[in-house]
């Protein structure tokens, strides 16, 4: 029975292995094309319609918000303008609404402030923070009002376009034809009557031409360019500007780095622009070379490492060599946001793409750890095994629970006992403890009698089991529970570090030592100690949860009143960064990350999503391969490609 069940499992692995191939570039439907229209993911969700009536869908397809609005747009800063009939109004994430419907046109909130439309004009509203409603900052007195970028909006009095600040004050008079939103403390305004404005600025130049300004309203670029649908907008340092009929990039400072030498341009993203050159279109890098030649019908910008192009009459999409990710088989394809691109099939009908997801082996498990040591337990008809790199049982031997490999040995059980085998599935610390944990520093914690120790490889005590709870090994130190405080050993069990400090709730980990100090908690708040116990930081900050925070690279993140904030070793909170950066991800690792609506992705250190939150389950990626669930069932992905 046992051999017979061990077939199956081999049979199924190298028949997965023989069909799934790697990790590739290629493009699926991860939420197949049954929409009549869609927006691009934004905060987690898109707004699609079906049937006339608009709802927002997560990356499962779960449907957030029933379809039942008139018109809907992506969401900004958790909210999204939507439609009901004629008026429009404001809904969150969980689609309530938060400002009712009785606007005749909105704006995205940006920056805090949402343009709205009142009888025939536009005002500025900000979503109150005390339930009172909206209230109006700016009053409706424009004719047309865009969104804030950069503490300043566009706006539109007796056909002059201008700029206002976040009091409604001008930065630039409505005295020019158009203007367009600052990016990179740049706008781009088109001279509407050089001689009105010259009063005021200087002279301007030819009526029509494009200038830019600086945040402060002052020409910084004179007005020298073409009036065009096309560029005006900085990115990456440069901007698209026509001049003469010709296209070409200039710098902050108006000078060609591209000389204007094509047809047509768009703005640069990630590093690339795409240009037209006669009837065909490519893409050129930040130095005016052309890195992908000009041989597509159409193209958009670079998203997320992938380009829509179109060739032959149908969209497709290319990577940044130019080689196709996805065959133009799509009447329309969108750019990539949150790891999903929005594209129209054959029938009309629209969906949206994501990288393939395909198994890299598995399927089928019930239950998968992530891989260690090169090896992985999954969970089988109720039974353990270790599965290696290649997708095969590393060993015949199965278990009733399993950890994962550490220091060459990892705790598995045996009915209700644990015990340590080698990366052979050989039994080198025989079955006898009621709990046992991974080895650090040559120790693993074990649990003997109800009360904790530490024990090395052969098994044998070397932190006698004395103590309530226990935790690794971290810079030659471990923290242990008495009672209810927490304490620090060494490795040959004397208390360097007597139980003083509180113990974490229920199923948070106790601080661990890194880069000499570990968090711990002093009347209910975090503080951090040395390994002498004595407080280097004072103990002001809210408690954690989960895992203790850490130090890298000198900073900690820790949980304030007013949200997340990084201290160095002295205890100064960085309001520098305030807005958050990741120490604890080094660059290129992927982490995973829950949504609010229960599913599972994996975003990169700078939280951008590189897998959308697909899965029911999702592991830490470990030796460049991650365990995945989806219907009850696990399996595991290779770490994409960058």
């Amino acid at each position: 029975m046992k051999t017979t069940l061990l077939k199956k499992i081999f049979l199924f692995l190298l028949l997965r292995l023989a069909t799934a191939p790697a990790w590739a570039s290629d493009l699926e439907w991860l939420l197949p094309p049954a929409y009549s229209q869609v927006t691009r993911f934004s905060e987690g969700l898109a707004a699609v319609e079906v049937n006339g009536l608009w709802g927002y869908v997560d990356p499962r397809s779960k449907w957030i918000v029933p379809p039942r609005l008139s018109a809907a747009k992506p969401f900004r800063e958790g909210l999204a303008a939507v439609a009901v009939g004629t008026g429009w109004g404001f809904i969150d994430l969980r689609g309530n609404f938060v400002i009712s419907p009785d606007y005749g046109a909105v704006g995205n909130f940006s920056e805090g402030l949402a343009a709205v439309r009142v009888q025939d004009k536009w005002g500025y509203l900000r979503r109150s923070s005390r339930g009172e409603g909206p209230i109006f900052e700016i009053p409706a007195s424009f004719d047309v009002a865009g969104d804030f970028y950069q503490g300043r909006a566009a706006v539109v009095v007796a056909g002059g376009h201008g700029f206002i600040n976040r009091k409604g004050s001008w930065v630039l008079p409505p005295w020019y034809e158009d203007a367009w939103p600052f990016v990179e403390d740049r706008a781009a305004v088109r001279v509407r009557d050089a001689a009105l404005a010259g009063a005021e600025r200087g002279s301007l130049g030819p009526d029509g031409k494009i200038g830019f300004v600086n945040l402060d309203g002052e020409w910084v670029i004179r007005p020298q360019f073409d009036a065009t649908f096309r560029g005006r907008v900085f990115s990456d340092g440069l901007a698209g500007v026509a001049y003469r009929g010709r296209w070409g990039f200039i710098n902050r400072d108006g000078r060609w780095v591209v000389e204007p030498m094509y047809d047509a341009a768009w703005s640069f993203s990630e590093g690339f622009a795409a240009v037209r050159k006669g009837q065909k279109w490519g893409y050129v890098s930040t130095t005016g070379r052309l890195v992908i030649e000009a041989v597509f019908d159409d193209a958009m910008n670079f998203s997320e490492g992938l380009a829509s192009a179109k060739w032959q009459g149908r969209w497709g999409y290319i990577d940044r060599r130019g080689a196709w990710a996805a065959e133009p088989l799509y009447m329309e394809a969108w750019p990539f946001s949150e790891g999903l691109a929005a594209a129209r099939d054959v029938r009309g009908r629209w969906g949206f793409l994501g990288r393939k997801l395909t198994p890299l082996f598995g399927a089928a498990f019930e239950g998968a750890r992530s891989f260690s040591e090169g090896l992985a337990a999954i969970a089988y008809e109720g039974k353990k095994y270790y599965m290696n790199e290649e997708g095969r049982l590393a060993f015949a031997a199965r278990f009733d629970d399993a950890g994962d490999f550490s220091e060459g040995l990892a705790a598995v059980a045996s009915g209700d006992k644990w015990g340590y085998i080698d990366a052979k599935g050989s039994v080198l610390v025989p079955f006898s403890f009621e709990v046992a944990g991974p080895f650090r520093g040559g120790l693993a914690a074990a649990r003997l009698r109800n009360r904790w120790g530490y024990i090395d490889k052969r098994g044998q005590w070397v932190v006698k089991n004395r103590y309530d709870q226990t935790w690794p090994f971290s810079e030659g130190l471990a923290a242990v529970r008495a009672g209810k405080r927490i304490g620090y050993v060494d490795a040959k069990g004397r208390v360097l570090v007597a139980p003083r400090f509180g113990f974490p709730a229920e199923g948070e980990q106790a601080g661990s030592f890194s880069e000499g100090l570990a968090a711990v908690l002093v009347n209910g708040k975090t503080g951090f100690i040395d390994k002498a116990g004595k407080l280097a930081i004072r103990a002001v900050f809210l408690p954690w949860k989960g895992e203790a925070p850490r130090f890298h690279s000198g900073l900690v993140r820790v949980e304030t009143a007013q949200g997340p904030r990084y201290v160095d070793r002295k205890g100064k909170v960085s309001e520098a960064l305030a807005g958050g950066i990741d120490t604890e991800t080094p660059p290129g690792a992927l982490v995973p990350f829950k949504s609010a609506w229960g599913g599972w992705g994996y975003a990169d250190a700078a939280g951008r999503t590189v897998i959308p939150a697909v899965f029911d389950a999702a592991l830490p990626f470990n030796e460049s391969k991650a365990a995945v669930m989806r219907g009850g069932r696990w399996w595991y992905l290779a770490r994409p490609k960058p």
